[in-house]
């Protein structure tokens, strides 16, 4: 259980985190890209642009809290707000898009009450195509 968690002193480190960063994922037809992350005190909001690569419009979606953040200090967090191209919701209703073959919009997620501490994140998000649902994640992303 402890395997790649370095102590020092008795006291537990923070696990070692790849400096690489993950800011692109793929979901059927649609490709995700994490353009920029911003911290304004306690608060992180991701931005993204998701593209339809397929041959037909798709409706993409996802419920604000379906989506998490996980930091470096080992908290987890629900998101607080999504957006997906116009549509803005909060807590369980789903913020979606229909996005035409060839065509982006942007999506975002925001989070509140971040640890001041917290310096790198794991963003993972449940999404809705059409009818087919899935996960993409953005590992080690920089939160400061």
């Amino acid at each position: 259980m402890a395997r790649g968690i370095e102590t020092t002193g008795g006291v537990l480190a923070r696990p070692k985190v790849s400096k690489k960063a993950i800011r692109k994922a793929m979901l059927g037809n649609v490709e995700l890209r994490l353009l920029n992350v911003k911290r304004t005190g306690n608060r992180v909001k991701f931005y993204m642009i998701a593209t339809n690569n397929g041959g037909k419009e798709v409706r993409l979606g996802t419920y604000p809290c379906h989506c998490y953040l996980y930091d470096d200090l080992a908290n987890k967090y629900r998101a607080d707000r999504a957006c997906v191209g116009t549509d803005c919701e909060s807590g369980g209703f789903t913020a979606d898009d229909t996005i035409i073959p060839g065509v982006s919009i942007k999506m975002s997620v925001y989070f509140k009450d971040i640890s001041p501490q917290a310096s790198v994140g794991t963003l993972e998000m449940n999404l809705k195509i059409g009818k087919s649902e899935g996960k993409v994640i953005f590992r080690n992303i920089s939160l400061k």
